[in-house]
């Protein structure tokens, strides 16, 4: 049919690489999103490009279930390989992130308000019996942060 570009699984496989890759990836070799995951242009004039992860798992396991997203074990955002895919809730991906280390922490984050180095004198003052929102005011930070840091909700990468 004239003009056509073929069905979506044609336009899918003729932008895969199945390598050989480190790990076994399948690396999409087409258009990525800003964020560096493959992503494939929708048939429509337009819709929304599809993430090229997402149609793997569609192509190999069916639709993603409600509430779900499709991750990958790999951490290889351009990685389309069934094997290196599944599903899980934003809270498993952002667990995943943070058990991996690949979510920013410390002063590695854009709103960091501490660094490093501060973190062992407000445990200190803490351990003193200075009282958290004195401590939370020194530096210019909320109670609720010096007592996250104290617990050990945050900042736990400094010792």
């Amino acid at each position: 049919m004239p003009g056509c570009r073929g069905s979506r699984e044609e336009r899918f496989w003729a932008k895969v690489d199945k390598g050989p890759h480190p790990n076994g990836c399948w690396l999409w070799n087409a258009s990525l999103s800003s964020s560096g995951y493959g992503q494939l242009a929708a048939p429509r004039r337009g819709a929304r490009p599809r993430g090229a992860h997402i149609i793997s798992w569609e192509l190999h396991h069916g639709p993603v279930p409600d509430g779900l997203c499709v991750l990958h074990k790999c951490d290889v955002r351009r990685c389309v390989n069934p094997d290196h895919l599944f599903t899980g809730t934003r809270g498993d991906n952002g667990r995943d992130m943070a058990e991996k280390k690949r979510s920013p922490y410390g002063t590695s984050r854009w709103n960091a308000k501490l660094t490093d180095a501060e973190i062992p004198r407000i445990r200190a003052l803490s351990r003193h019996g200075v009282p958290q929102r004195q401590i939370g005011e020194i530096f210019g930070v909320a109670q609720y942060t010096i007592s996250a840091i104290v617990t050990g909700k945050t900042w736990g990468h400094v010792r």
